[in-house]
């Protein structure tokens, strides 16, 4: 991302009132469970997939000025094991194993596709009919899922923008939808080049004003590769406001992700208890934002 639209993109966070931005970029619980803020629906999506959520961020996530400025810490229960060099074709990937406590078994193998973050994700592929980084989306989890140490392991794929719509992908194409346990595709791209069909595997969690969902919401059949994401209807979740931004905006990582992160931790204090200590509280404790320390 370019200096120049960084700073925009920083200013343009700038839509919430101050009081209101303030709470939710900084990293202290402000949604009151009396008032019931979400519905149940989006309590389960986050309570269930925040990890998931937590782990694509982490895909995009770079040592650059925007990974500075907005920086998840990885979750004591993640642990990355392989981040291949970047493709030519814009392919990224990245693959966690999701242990059952820290320093514990692994319970899952995560496999992060990472969005679009540059030109050459968005002219070859999104706007493009280059399908190299869905052959190899495919490539990769046969790699993983055939590694000897993963046998019998559930396989869990997520990502953002891009790195959704190949979640999807993988997880319906006859060369790998044997492979997949779980689906998790967040402010997704309908560009898949597979079938709309539903698939109970897959879930689905959008910010309430990002930029992709009406090209979710329309089926558009002249256009190559665009379908529906197939999600069932009780694993959507595309209602995600605490943050009032623009369609640019709210289409970024970290908007989804903290408004899950914040979500998440509202529904598990509604089943424990207000003083809960909790694991997505914990992450976005762990983690730095700078619209906070400046006050936007």
């Amino acid at each position: 991302m370019s200096r120049y639209l960084f700073a925009v993109l920083l200013a343009l966070c700038a839509l919430s009132t101050p009081a209101e931005a303030a709470r939710f970029w900084c990293n202290e619980r402000f949604l009151n469970p009396a008032g019931n803020p979400f519905d149940a629906q989006h309590l389960k999506v986050a309570r269930r997939g925040y990890l998931y959520a937590v782990a694509a961020a982490l895909a995009l996530q770079q040592d650059n000025a925007e990974g500075r400025a907005y920086h998840f810490a990885t979750p004591a229960r993640l642990r990355e094991v392989d981040r291949p060099r970047r493709e030519r074709s814009g392919f990224e990937v990245t693959t966690f194993e999701l242990l059952d406590a820290p320093e514990g078994k692994v319970q899952e193998v995560v496999i992060a596709f990472a969005g679009s973050n540059d030109d050459v994700d968005w002219d070859m592929t999104n706007f493009g009919e280059d399908l190299r980084q869905y052959t190899q989306a495919r490539r990769y989890v046969r790699k993983i899922a055939a590694l000897p140490a993963y046998q019998g392991v559930r396989l869990v794929v997520t990502g953002f923008s891009l790195g959704g719509a190949l979640a999807v992908h993988v997880t319906k194409h006859a060369e790998t939808r044997q492979l997949v346990s779980e689906t998790w595709a967040f402010n997704p791209s309908p560009k898949t080049w597979v079938g709309g069909q539903l698939d109970r595997r897959i879930w689905l969690a959008a910010a309430a004003n990002e930029g992709l969902r009406i090209a979710r919401k329309i089926s558009i059949a002249l256009v190559p590769g665009v379908a529906r994401i197939g999600a069932p209807v009780n694993q959507r979740a595309e209602g995600f406001y605490l943050l009032d931004a623009n369609p640019v905006v709210s289409h970024y990582r970290w908007v989804l992700t903290r408004n899950i992160l914040h979500v998440a931790d509202l529904a598990m204090r509604i089943e424990q208890g207000s003083d809960a200590v909790t694991e997505p509280l914990q992450i976005l404790q762990a983690s730095r934002f700078r619209p906070c320390r400046s006050g936007i």
